[in-house]
């Protein structure tokens, strides 16, 4: 097992242990602590969306920029390529 997967492994225990113990020593009744758990994993949920979304935003733009970058350089290229191709034909 690699460093990253043992790393994650003990971070998930970790959560899970967390999460067993808080509501087994909750002050408030199941129904009100499972309430707040649906609450903040819907918070959770909406956090990761949100960030998922930017990533996704971010990696467009990238990928925009790169082909923008590539269609340019070869529309120089065949440019720069057109009078060489003359001159060598008309060498000929």
């Amino acid at each position: 097992m690699n460093e990253l997967a043992k790393m994650m492994f003990f971070v998930t225990a970790g959560f899970v242990s967390g999460a067993v113990a808080g509501v087994l020593f909750a002050p408030e009744k199941g129904e009100v602590t499972r309430e707040q758990l649906r609450k903040k994993a819907n918070q959770l949920s909406e956090e990761v969306g949100e960030k998922y979304e930017q990533e996704i935003n971010r990696l467009q733009t990238k990928i925009n920029d790169l082909k923008n970058r590539f269609n340019d350089e070869v529309i120089a290229n065949v440019i720069d390529a057109e009078p060489k191709a003359k001159s060598t034909k008309a060498k000929k």
